[in-house]
C-alpha cells in the first residue's frame, strides 16, 4: 500500500471518530476530562484495531473466496446501492 493510501485511510478514520466524538460531547450534560480521555482512548484503540482485523480475516480468506471475490464485490454493492 503506497502512502497516498495510507493518508486517506487515516484521513477517513479520523473523520468518522471526530464526528462521533462531536455528536457525543454534544449530548453530554457535564463535561470531565476523565470522560473525554476514556473516549478518546476508545475511539483510538477500536479505530487502529479495525484495519488490523480486516487485513489479518482477509489475508486469511483470499484463498478460499479469490475466485469469486468479484461476485461477492458486486453482491455488497447491489444490496447497499438499494438501501
Amino acid at each position: 500500500m503506497n502512502d497516498i493510501k495510507i493518508l486517506l485511510i487515516a484521513l477517513a478514520l479520523s473523520a468518522d471518530t471526530f464526528a462521533v466524538s462531536v455528536a457525543s460531547g454534544a449530548n453530554i450534560k457535564q463535561s470531565y476530562l476523565a470522560n473525554a480521555l476514556k473516549m478518546g482512548i476508545i475511539f483510538a484503540a477500536f479505530q487502529g484495531l479495525m484495519p488490523i482485523i480486516g487485513w489479518l480475516a482477509g489475508n486469511g480468506m483470499e484463498k478460499f473466496v479469490s475466485g469469486f471475490a468479484h461476485w461477492i464485490a458486486f453482491l455488497l454493492l447491489i444490496i447497499i446501492g438499494g438501501k
